[in-house]
């Protein structure tokens, strides 16, 4: 079955919904590091040193100790100053965008009601978006920025490095340099598009077990740097994937595909696609007999 050209609308729409949450929370993330940074050179220059080093033995250990313990109050503190908190508000809200989106394309796609949909959508919206909120503010983000940068600290302090080069590494770290982005730009550029994807492909996934339709449309472009088994499902296979050869499919993609997530079944397909980061949409629909004999 074609896809209707207001479907197609639809499903750009959501795409760039998308993209355009995930650079809302990834707004301003230059100024949001350097005052990260900022905050964590002060807390760095009050260690022991002498001559430009740290110091670390008896007298000093307990100062140090207590000082890498504070870091974590002062990078949320540091946060909380900037326009962090607020760029993760207006990222949540796109949840709502999404919800309103689908309910255009099930309607017109499978004639779904938006009353059917809500109902499907009410019991894991609020704990999708609070497991959101504790990646993008809490737990998540203190293992992929506060904690490397204590551990980072402890090292050099218990080594008695000089200061000015472990400054240098942290700058690094958390502002990014030539080479790669900082620590908070590269968690929360893959945290955001992950999950909103998710929660975009568990409504559909529940929509597809629900009402009982037997395929995806795997819809999206295809870049270069596409992975192998999108390349397969958009291009080789005309974007439809029969229900039943899901399993299948997963198992080719984790044989001969990339960046695949480990634990992918037909059950959560249309959440997890095609690995981290995958920029794809599966729209579960049903298909016509013709459309079976064909395939």
């Amino acid at each position: 079955m074609a896809i209707p050209t207001s479907v197609n609308r639809l499903v750009d729409d959501k795409a760039g919904l998308i993209d355009g949450a995930v650079n809302t929370v990834g707004g301003d993330m230059t100024s949001i590091q350097r005052r990260i940074f900022a905050s964590v050179k002060k807390q760095l220059r009050k260690y022991p040193s002498k001559a430009g080093f740290f110091v670390f033995d008896n007298d000093t250990s307990a100062e140090a100790t207590q000082l890498t313990l504070e870091i974590e109050a002062e990078i949320f503190y540091a946060l909380q100053g900037s326009k962090y908190p607020g760029n993760v508000g207006k990222y949540l809200k796109d949840y709502n965008g999404i919800i309103d989106l689908n309910k255009g394309i099930h309607k017109s796609l499978n004639d779904i009601s938006p009353e059917a949909i809500d109902d499907l959508i009410d019991p894991f919206l609020k704990q999708s978006i609070a497991a959101t909120t504790e990646q993008l503010t809490g737990a998540g983000m203190s293992d992929a920025l506060i904690k490397p940068v204590q551990q980072s600290l402890q090292n050099n302090v218990i080594a008695g490095a000089n200061i000015e080069d472990a400054e240098s590494t942290l700058r690094a770290f958390i502002e990014g340099d030539s080479k790669r982005l900082g620590a908070l730009d590269r968690y929360v550029g893959q945290i955001s598009r992950d999950s909103i994807s998710q929660f975009d492909g568990m409504i559909n996934g529940n929509i597809a077990e629900e009402f009982e339709l037997d395929a995806f449309r795997y819809v999206g472009s295809l870049i270069i740097d596409s992975r192998p088994q999108c390349k397969r499902w958009v291009s080789d296979f005309g974007g439809i994937l029969p229900i039943d050869t899901l399993q299948n499919q997963i198992d080719w993609a984790k044989t001969n595909g990339t960046g695949y997530i480990q634990g992918t079944n037909p059950k959560n397909f249309a959440s997890l696609r095609g690995g981290y980061n995958c920029r794809h949409q599966a729209i579960p629909f049903k298909l016509s007999d013709e459309e079976k004999e064909n395939l």
